[in-house]
């Protein structure tokens, strides 16, 4: 009995686990101060296809990671994170935007930048709403490091846009 009741359910779970999809929006992002450098570096990492519909939204269809992508893809990335990804220090100064560049792994898009300061920082206050034009469920899980060194990690939603990190 127990053979014929295996034979007839494990098809029928593996059937239901295939068929149900639970989506999750979620990017990844490492900030690390390096204070030798006075500067703070950042790797966001971004599922491409919400990129691109995030980027679409705002009336340019980029193709990434394709054969069709347009030339000046990366200045449209760079226009979309320097909106949605906003980093101020010591609660004064906001800082601008040096980005990178991008490179594609897997169905994600890794886009690097940098920030520059010229004070010794001791808080930085990061506001992240990548991609909560496209996802009311969106969460963007944000680690800050101080010379390779963890000092917190959170995650932004659509209620809690800004987080401040004390930086010692």
């Amino acid at each position: 009995m127990k053979q014929i009741f295996l034979i007839v359910a494990i098809p029928l779970l593996s059937l239901g686990s295939t068929t149900i999809k639970h989506p999750i929006y979620v990017s990844i992002t490492e900030v690390d101060y390096v204070s030798k450098k006075q500067e703070i570096q950042v790797a966001l990492k971004i599922f491409t296809d919400d990129l691109e519909a995030a980027i679409r939204k705002e009336g340019k269809e980029v193709n990434l990671d394709t054969p069709k992508e347009i030339k000046n893809s990366n200045s449209y990335i760079k226009n979309y994170i320097d909106k949605h990804f906003k980093v101020n220090i010591n609660h004064r100064e906001d800082l601008q935007i040096n980005y990178a560049g991008k490179e594609y792994i897997d169905d994600a898009t890794w886009v690097y930048y940098s920030y520059k300061t010229s004070k010794k920082v001791k808080s930085i206050t990061i506001q992240n709403t990548v991609i909560f034009d496209i996802h009311d469920s969106q969460k963007n899980l944000t680690h800050l490091r101080k010379d390779k060194k963890l000092v917190n990690s959170k995650y932004f939603t659509k209620k809690q846009t800004v987080f401040t990190f004390d930086i010692k």
